[in-house]
């Protein structure tokens, strides 16, 4: 009981932070699309693209092991905590590097862009090191730590954006917006870790064992990062900065919605790895797998429905007219909730099973069906084809992991939750 009253708790805890940075988010992407107008929102796009593709390299999929092996064993929260801020930075460099040959490659003739690009960058390294802290109070199932940091970023984030508009500094600003929130809520984070005892110190024993667990994660990770967002690429080579705008408006509605399952799976993560590491038959995991994958296709369910339907009517609330060729976009994009949903639950079955060298495996065959799919349908289609490009992908990955879980824990009807969800 003690444990279902923490978890439920936390999950409460969770869902504020998640909430706030949905609202957040959505509110943000709104004024600056308004403020922007499609073709330089367009630029905009790309350079989020860009940056939102390496947020993966600089996390090298640290999180999941993070909270996995600090909530077995707190005492190596330290040490841990230390491995993965170093390993963050190696990463940052390596994410500068290529930037630089991003740069190289597509020679933007906007200045602005190549500053944008790197300023983005920055604020995604900034971001990275805050959840690596914040990965600390959520292994020792303190989440509501993660809401107090997540309200101020986003709060931060979103004040200093509307004082960009308000006094009209410019597309630049706005990403030296996201560098300043981004900065304070790391140093704050870093504050209240140290009151509760947990600093950053020398020992970094586990660096190359986090490197190693991390690696299948983190490549998964590069390769979903870059099947959301590689039709922003063939949009730009292949169309123009309005098809990105139109592609990417509606995906940056839809994106933040993941993060209410997410709430309840980050809250649960902890559960989830005591499980399969203290019990070998996993009888406990599997009850947790059933549940939770109904649960998942319960929430999704109505909000593509909801989301087809009403498309049209948030476009215009939260772009206006001038987007509303985006319609179409977010009545196929809507859809990617079911699949996603699911394989957010999918992938923390799988890490807590210690089985995460699979997820290459998925992720790599979305990123080649995405691909595939956009280079075919986006040359006719423009940002209609890039959905239906995405939607497939996504349908890939969800069966590819769901095989695999079928396959390491326990076979489940897919039927069953779709035709008697509520049973």
């Amino acid at each position: 009981m003690p444990r279902i009253n923490r978890i439920g708790r936390n999950t409460i805890f969770v869902l504020i932070a998640r909430a706030s940075e949905l609202i957040a988010g959505m509110v943000t992407i709104a004024l600056v699309a308004r403020y922007l107008g499609v073709e330089v929102f367009g630029r905009y796009a790309f350079v989020m693209a860009v940056a939102f593709v390496l947020l993966p390299l600089v996390m090298w999929g640290s999180a999941r092991i993070l909270i996995r092996e600090i909530s077995i064993d707190k005492e190596k929260a330290a040490a841990f905590l230390s491995s993965g801020l170093i390993l963050n930075g190696l990463m940052a460099i390596v994410s500068m590097i290529i930037i630089t040959l991003i740069l190289f490659i597509f020679r933007p003739a906007e200045k602005t862009i190549i500053f944008a690009l790197y300023l983005a960058a920055i604020s995604q390294v900034m971001l990275v090191m805050t959840r690596t802290f914040v990965n600390v109070f959520i292994a020792y199932e303190k989440m509501g730590y993660d809401t107090l940091i997540t309200v101020l970023s986003r709060s931060l984030i979103l004040g200093f954006l509307l004082l960009v508009i308000h006094y009209d500094l410019g597309f630049k600003a706005i990403f030296i917006a996201m560098v300043v929130g981004n900065g304070i809520s790391l140093f704050l984070v870093f504050w209240l870790l140290a009151s509760q005892g947990v600093k950053p110190g020398r020992k970094t024993q586990y660096l190359t064992y986090l490197f190693r667990e991390s690696s299948p994660i983190a490549i998964s990770s590069l390769l979903a990062q870059g099947y959301m967002y590689v039709n922003v690429f063939i949009l730009k080579v292949l169309r123009d900065a309005a098809q990105i705008s139109l592609y990417q408006a509606p995906q940056r509605i839809i994106a933040p919605l993941l993060m209410l399952p997410g709430s309840f799976l980050l809250a649960f993560a902890p559960a989830l790895s005591r499980m399969a590491n203290v019990d070998s038959s996993y009888s406990n995991l599997k009850s947790a797998y059933q549940k939770t994958l109904k649960f998942t296709f319960i929430l999704s369910l109505p909000i593509s429905i909801l989301g087809m339907v009403f498309a049209k009517k948030f476009i215009l609330l939260f772009f206006g007219k001038e987007f509303l060729g985006a319609t179409t976009s977010f009545q196929i994009l809507i859809w990617i909730a079911i699949p996603l949903f699911a394989n957010l639950l999918l992938n923390f079955i799988l890490t807590s099973m210690k089985r995460q060298n699979v997820l290459m495996v998925s992720n790599g065959l979305c990123f080649l069906v995405t691909c595939l799919i956009g280079l075919f349908l986006v040359p006719k289609y423009g940002n209609v084809g890039a959905s239906w490009a995405v939607l497939l992908g996504s349908v890939t990955l969800f069966m590819a992991n769901f095989y695999f879980v079928s396959k390491y824990l326990e076979p489940v009807s897919i039927m069953r939750f779709i035709l008697k969800p509520v049973k």
